[in-house]
């Protein structure tokens, strides 16, 4: 008895990503069942809002859903897993290189105790790539690993300083193609009009995560123990003390290259509006390129790239599962029917308030629909003339759009990409939740009194 009465007690074993993603995809099916079936028509892609009809319900044969879940994750994120692999492969060189471990070690010692610097010039990055509709950052988490690793903060902050940089560039964003041009188009206004008031705010968003960001790094480097996490845990890698050690001329080259891949692919896709498979078009002979200047030959940089990219396999796992969420709503017919009732709600405030509606209902139906440009295509055909009848201008109908179909990104359990990010850093969404929930509360603020300011200052 005296020996029971000694044994510890079994701790909570935390839920595991794909444990929730089991759980999310059982309650979507679920309510594909509950709530009816329903359509609009469509004009060149785009909804007449006064065509909603309740259809015939469709009730979803469960191994339909599953055989047709991986042509989902196909057609939705072929080229981003294209992406990690080839990325990852690239990082894999430079890592084996001894060229990442040595680089960052000599940036920190050049800051010394200015390190969390670091973060904002992280953030101004990242942001631009997210202003350009950019926000792949799933192949740099083994790069925001060493940082975290090396700023000796916990392993969440890996997919923070990434993640939150461009998806808040991306919130407000003047000049994204799959956002902003989309819903302007189909409001009727000047492509990318009125970006002064959303630069504006896309700097602020970005200056208060940063700055929140920088703020929890200096108290966990303080104290671990204000970590959100129970445990920091790296995997196989462990913090290690600053070297004397310096740069070779052939890791010199090789991280030149490296980031000169990124560099010209952040031009080209403003210019040329380049995607996820271009980025893996420019990575592979950068990565391949990496390795002859390393001094390793063709055969052996193919190998390191192949263990490198290795290293991706449960994300890409993760963001497969995920699939299975939008193949349940796309295909029992219950996608126009949520936008419909929700869209409903906006009728009953005034301008300024509706503003605000619009934005929290566009958050909510974000859950549903995480593509920018399909739901831009799916609700700015309603939100247009509902914009005229209750006195909100096309432009701020517009912005309370982009900010909701920004802020949930990041708030959604069932973000494929997401979920494979904390899935790399061995954490999960609990963590995440802990972690960013007191600065979004803040950029809530933010965004409903930016809408206030553009309702009452007559932005068009």
């Amino acid at each position: 008895m005296k020996e029971k009465a000694l044994q510890k007690p079994k701790q909570k074993k935390a839920m595991s990503n794909y444990t929730i993603l089991l759980i999310i995809i059982g309650f979507v099916y679920i309510l594909s069942m509950l709530v009816p079936s329903g359509s609009f028509q469509r004009v060149n892609g785009n909804v007449d809002p006064s065509t909603f009809t309740i259809t015939p319900k469709i009730i979803l044969n469960p191994i339909d859903v599953i055989l047709q879940t991986p042509k989902t994750a196909l057609s939705a994120s072929g080229s981003t897993i294209i992406a990690m692999i080839v990325v990852g492969g690239a990082i894999g060189v430079i890592t084996e290189n001894g060229a990442l471990d040595v680089g960052i070690n000599v940036l920190m010692k050049k800051f010394k105790n200015k390190v969390l610097i670091i973060i904002p010039l992280l953030f101004a990055y990242f942001g631009a790539l997210g202003m350009v509709g950019v926000m792949t950052v799933l192949p740099f988490i083994p790069l925001g690993i060493e940082l975290a690793r090396r700023l000796k903060v916990d392993n969440i902050f890996a997919v923070a300083v990434l993640a939150l940089g461009a998806y808040g560039g991306f919130m407000a964003s003047p000049i994204s193609t799959f956002s902003t041009a989309v819903a302007q188009d189909i409001a009727h206004l000047p492509i990318f009009s009125g970006a002064g008031l959303r630069f504006t705010l896309t700097i602020v968003l970005l200056a208060t995560m940063a700055a929140y960001l920088t703020w929890y790094a200096a108290r966990v480097r303080k104290n671990p123990a204000n970590s959100v996490l129970e445990k920091i845990d790296f995997g196989d890698s462990a913090p290690t003390e600053f070297t004397e050690e310096h740069l070779s001329k052939r890791q010199a080259l090789s991280l030149v290259l490296f980031f000169s891949g990124f560099i010209l692919f952040s031009i080209c896709a403003t210019k040329f509006k380049f995607g996820t498979s271009q980025l893996a078009g420019i990575m592979l002979p950068v990565g391949i390129l990496c390795g002859l200047v390393s001094g390793f030959d063709f055969g052996k940089t193919m190998n390191v790239m192949v263990r490198g990219a290795a290293r991706q396999m449960p994300s890409m796992m993760v963001m497969i599962l995920a699939a299975g969420i939008t193949t349940i709503l796309s295909s029992s017919g219950i996608l126009d029917s949520i936008v419909y009732y929700l869209s409903q709600t906006l009728i009953h405030f005034n301008s300024g308030l509706a503003a605000v509606a619009m934005f929290i209902v566009n958050s909510i139906i974000n859950f549903a629909i995480p593509s920018s440009s399909a739901q831009a295509a799916t609700v700015m055909p309603i939100m247009t003339p509902m914009s005229d009848v209750i006195g909100v201008s096309r432009q701020v109908a517009v912005l309370a759009y982009q900010l909701g179909d920004g802020y949930t990104n990041l708030l959604n359990p069932a973000n494929g990409a997401l979920a494979a990010c904390l899935a790399l850093t061995h954490t999960n969404f609990k963590d995440w939740l802990k972690l960013i929930l007191p600065v979004y509360g803040i950029m809530f603020v933010e965004c409903c009194v930016a809408l206030l300011i553009a309702v009452a200052i007559g932005w068009c």
